[in-house]
């Protein structure tokens, strides 16, 4: 359902991440609902943290059957991180996630995920 172009997907704090998310379905139904966002989160031991930096906006409207749409996006990335880290006891990961929900569905119907680095200056 989607695809994910990045124009870099390596950036530094304080610097710009863009790209476009790609729609192209021609085989479910239009959702009724859509939701496309930058964050970062973390796995590991210990809670999860996640925070959203960014919602790229997506209304279900603008997702057209059979039809490629293009959604550009610029999100410039805190100065205060956090940078990725992967570790043997917690990573943080930065991603950009796109989910739909489907007509007649009570939950997320394909959720994508693509990852990218953020590191220090």
């Amino acid at each position: 359902m989607f695809e994910m172009h990045f124009h870099n997907k390596l950036v530094t704090v304080g610097n710009e991440l863009s790209g476009k998310l790609i729609w192209y379905s021609p085989d479910h139904p239009l959702p009724r609902q859509a939701r496309a966002f930058v964050h970062w989160y973390t796995e590991g031991r210990g809670d999860r943290d996640e925070q959203t930096i960014f919602t790229i906006p997506l209304e279900p409207e603008q997702l057209i059957r059979d039809q490629r749409v293009d959604i550009p996006f610029v999100v410039t990335i805190p100065h205060s991180g956090p940078i990725t880290y992967n570790g043997s006891l917690i990573r943080v990961i930065w991603a950009v996630q796109a989910w739909v929900k489907l007509p007649r569905s009570s939950k997320r119907d394909n959720t994508q995920t693509w990852p990218f680095l953020v590191m220090p200056r």
